[in-house]
């Protein structure tokens, strides 16, 4: 099974929205929206995918498949949806593993 680490990267004090919409409808994050999820390892073991936000912007619809964490490189704040409308807020500190 192939794992996804994630280095999320952010304008500091940034509050950005990022859709998750239902694995099955959209695809991966790095195909959906290759101006912010790039690529930068990838082995039959593990994908390594860095996502950088500008403030204020809104990532594509894009789902996550199979196990995946995350790592944040710096603090930030993120607006997080998903398919059914529901809405959290994430703050993320530098350094942050989830």
């Amino acid at each position: 099974m192939l794992r996804t680490l994630f280095l999320y990267y952010a304008s500091r004090r940034s509050l950005m929205l990022r859709l998750l919409p239902l694995r099955a409808e959209c695809a991966p994050s790095y195909q959906a929206d290759p101006g912010v999820h790039k690529v930068i390892f990838e082995d039959h073991n593990f994908r390594v995918i860095r996502a950088t936000w500008k403030a204020g912007q809104v990532d594509q619809p894009h789902s996550h498949p199979g196990s995946f964490g995350g790592l944040s490189l710096n603090n930030c704040s993120l607006l997080s949806t998903s398919a059914d409308g529901t809405t959290h807020k994430v703050s993320n500190k530098a350094g942050t593993a989830g």
